[in-house]
């Protein structure tokens, strides 16, 4: 059965994202950010690695 999921941080970022002057540069860059600070990569890889 389907799970709901929470994406409100998603749409915040959407949103913020798409009132800039270049809505996919913004994305990128925030991708970019969130990668190489280390959110990002527990969902690439499953879990942080040491």
């Amino acid at each position: 059965m389907a799970q709901g999921k929470n994406i409100t941080g998603l749409t915040d970022l959407l949103l913020k994202c798409m009132s800039e002057p270049d809505p996919m540069l913004s994305m990128l860059e925030w991708l970019f950010v969130a990668y190489r600070g280390g959110s990002l990569r527990h969902c690439w890889y499953g879990k942080e690695r040491t």
